[in-house]
Parts: C-alpha cells; sequence; structure tokens
C-alpha cells in the first residue's frame, strides 16, 4: 500500500505499465499429430537457433525397471534447464522417464528473451509435450507434469489453452508453481512498457541463464498469469501437488495455499509448505527448491518422495 503522494517517477511507471497490452489471444489450432517431432529433430532445432547441448532437451529413462509414468520436467524463469536435471535423475530412479525441455532464452541464447512472447513459450512447452506423449503411448503408462515455478506456470497454460488440443495431464507436481504472484514479483509489472529494460537477476550465477532479466519475459510471464485468471484457476484440468517454501519471494504461498484448498471435484489439488534443513547450502533466498543442496537431504527426500507418490498414486 502507497501513502500520501506518488512520486511523478512512479507515477510514470503506473502509467506506462497501465498503457501496456497483454499477448492477443491466438485462436490457431496445434495438435500432437500436426507438431510431432523426434528428439534428434528437436535437437536440430535448438542447436541451429543457439541452444547449447548441456541445455538442449534431455530425456532421463529409468534404468533396470519398468517405465511407471513419463513426466514433461519444465524449469523456472531466468533459470538454466539443466539445473532441473538432478530432480529428473529422481524420478527415473523411482521408475518416472522424465523429458527435460527447454523454453525459448534460457539454453545459451540470453538474447532472446529481449523479444520472447508467451506463445514461444507456449509452442516450447508443447514440443516438450508432444515428445513426452509419444513415450506415454510407447510404454503404456500415464503422462504427468513436474513444473519449478515458470515451468509451472506454463504446464498450467498449455492445459488450458484452447488452441492446444488433446493435451491431457494426468498429474502435475509443482514447485513454486508462478500461478500466484508475490508482491514483489508484480512489482517487475510498473516496468511493463519499457521493453529495452533488463532488470539484474537475485539468483546465483551457476543457476540463472542470463545476468539480466528482460521485461520482455517478465512480460510474457505475466502473460500466462493474465490468461489463466481469465479462464478461471478451477479450468485447470488436473490433480496437482504443489511444494513451496512459506518466505518464498517471488510466489505469494498464502494465495497459492488458498486457491489450492478452494480446489475441489475432479481435480482436487494438494499443497504443502516446506522449509530447508539445516545442512542447505543457502540461507538468504527462498524460491529455489530445485536441487537438493538448497533444501538439504532430509527436506529434499521427503519432497521428492511425497511428489512421486502423488504422481505415482501411491498417496
Amino acid at each position: 500500500m502507497f501513502y500520501g503522494r506518488i512520486p511523478c517517477f512512479w507515477a510514470l511507471f503506473f502509467i506506462l505499465s497501465a498503457c501496456a497490452h497483454s499477448e492477443p489471444f491466438k485462436t490457431e489450432v496445434h495438435q500432437c499429430q500436426l507438431a510431432n517431432k523426434s528428439l534428434s529433430e528437436i535437437i536440430a532445432r535448438q542447436t541451429k537457433v543457439g541452444i547449447i547441448p548441456e541445455e538442449q532437451t534431455q530425456i532421463f529413462e529409468p534404468q533396470n525397471q519398468n517405465v511407471l509414468a513419463v513426466a514433461v520436467v519444465m524449469h523456472g524463469l531466468n533459470q538454466k534447464p539443466m539445473r532441473m536435471n538432478e530432480l529428473s535423475l529422481e524420478l527415473a530412479k523411482r521408475g518416472i522417464l522424465g523429458v527435460r525441455g527447454v523454453l525459448t532464452g534460457h539454453g545459451g541464447e540470453p538474447d532472446r528473451l529481449k523479444t520472447v512472447t508467451r506463445a514461444e513459450w507456449l509452442t516450447d512447452t508443447h514440443e516438450t509435450y508432444c515428445l513426452a506423449e509419444e513415450f506415454a503411448t510407447r510404454f503404456h503408462v500415464p503422462l504427468v507434469g513436474v513444473g519449478f515455478s515458470l515451468g509451472g506456470l506454463m504446464i498450467s497454460d498449455l492445459a488450458t489453452s484452447p488452441e492446444y488440443t488433446g493435451v491431457q495431464f494426468d498429474r502435475v507436481f509443482f514447485l513454486a508453481p508462478a500461478l500466484t504472484i508475490s508482491w514483489r514479483g508484480k512489482l517487475t509489472r510498473l516496468f511493463s512498457a519499457l521493453h529495452f529494460l533488463s532488470i539484474p537477476s537475485a539468483n546465483r550465477e551457476d543457476n540463472r541463464s542470463s545476468r539480466y532479466t528482460p521485461v520482455p519475459a517478465y512480460n510474457a510471464l505475466f502473460d500466462s498469469v493474465y490468461e489463466i485468471q481469465r479462464r478461471g484457476f478451477a479450468s485447470i484440468p488436473f490433480s496437482a501437488l504443489s511444494f513451496i517454501d512459506p518466505d518464498d519471494e517471488l510466489v505469494n504461498a498464502a494465495e497459492l495455499e488458498r486457491l489450492s484448498k478452494e480446489r475441489s471435484g475432479r481435480f482436487p489439488w494438494e499443497f504443502e509448505f516446506i522449509t530447508r534443513g539445516p545442512d542447505a547450502s543457502i540461507k538468504e533466498y527462498h524460491h529455489i527448491l530445485f536441487e537438493s543442496r538448497f533444501l538439504g537431504s532430509a527436506a529434499w527426500n521427503r519432497m521428492v518422495s511425497r511428489g512421486v507418490d502423488f504422481l505415482l498414486k501411491k498417496s
């Protein structure tokens, strides 16, 4: 809340923000049957656009056991996709084949974040989904989702977008999904009309894909949030389990808990708070659930085991 007179400087940003337009709603229909690509074709395309090998789409297949499910695994905003590899390996150890995707601008081509759109991220997520669907069909197992922050948002956006037909997740395991944005996160909307501006990232250097997050990338994220809000939170067509640190800086944990508890009927949602253990390697940042070193071994193992049990309907 603001008290007293708002300085002209900030008033200007409010006006610019109000003038910014969300991405136009698309009506073109996309189906996996029309867009199916093999992994080699996806890698070839990603190489052509400058995505470096370690960040390209990767398959994590269970060894010496049956495949019980196939997961679309998506990363967060300005996060290196490979930072989701540890979680993907944990899924594979428990029988879940992971298809870890990459969103435009996060694979070693940071300049693409300066022009990225929601539509491009939807295309990326759909490409990952279609590849995962092929594996799920081959093994006759459910297709599930795993998403951190922006990744959880894009899974939800894809599943509710009328222009993407046939998308169906059995269940989804969320880590701090960017479905409800905190007041700190919403501050970036002040700059939404300043497309030339980039905001320094508070993320660790070994986690982030770029030193700065351009305003268009934030705009693309908020376009997805807006579309889900426009359709209604209840329209998300899958059951989900969300984990979040109660002190998360970017996601409104209390609002996410409230919305999760309001879900009922065919697709109920479950919600759990999680806090890092004493052996966690970082203490000052909370929007960082995606690796064991940031949670500590006990908290990480509890979260992963609970998430896998949920995806496999063991809980």
